[in-house]
């Protein structure tokens, strides 16, 4: 009871959760990300304070950080990634499909596949493989993180 209690919009706790964890939810896809972020909501609802919106820009920027770190990792270790995950003539299909995907829907996918379990990790670890435009990539990820954050 007094975990939840310290769920406040007013708790240095309730901002280090909405950052960290949708930040490390990207490379360990297993952590709760998506509950934290709605239990704080619930924890803060019927508050008229302005610092919620803080909730949602840090849980926004734990979003756009993960995703960012996702995509690093893969441009750094892209081939090590691409030998224990797509090695085979099924992988490098798979591999060709990522690749084909975000040439076709770019952005788009990259929002979308924001909220599917799983999808968000391969997809930024493909972005990062196929050396996808990192410009383009900040902004999707940006985009994909404030829109989740909200919703």
């Amino acid at each position: 009871m007094s975990t939840l209690a310290s769920l406040q919009v007013d708790a240095l706790l309730s901002y280090a959760i909405a950052i960290v964890l949708p930040a490390l939810d990207a490379i360990l896809p297993l952590l709760p990300s998506e509950t934290a972020v709605i239990t704080l909501g619930v924890a803060t609802a019927g508050s008229t304070d302005p610092r919620i919106g803080l909730l949602v820009a840090f849980s926004a920027a734990g979003a756009f950080l993960g995703d960012n770190l996702c995509y690093l990792l893969g441009r750094r270790f892209g081939p090590r990634i691409e030998r224990r995950f797509f090695r085979g003539e099924k992988g490098a299909s798979r591999l060709a499909w990522s690749e084909r995907s975000l040439e076709r829907y770019g952005m788009p996918l990259i929002v979308v596949c924001r909220f599917i379990p799983g999808g968000r990790t391969a997809v930024m670890l493909c972005c990062g493989i196929v050396r996808y435009n990192q410009r383009r990539f900040v902004v999707a990820t940006a985009v994909a993180g404030v829109i989740w954050a909200s919703y």
